[in-house]
């Protein structure tokens, strides 16, 4: 029975690194493409 608890820990603990990862590379992702469209001057910071 401790097997399967170790098991079941295991899983979760890489469930939850999966989803920090997930949301890292979310996060990441959208601030080069946002940093990407302001230097190519692709938008208007200040609407007018």
């Amino acid at each position: 029975m401790v097997g399967v608890r170790k098991l079941i820990y295991g899983l979760v603990v890489l469930v939850g690194v999966a989803l920090l990862a997930d949301f890292g590379a979310a996060a990441w992702s959208e601030y080069r493409l946002s940093r990407a469209l302001r230097e190519g001057g692709a938008s208007n910071p200040t609407p007018r």
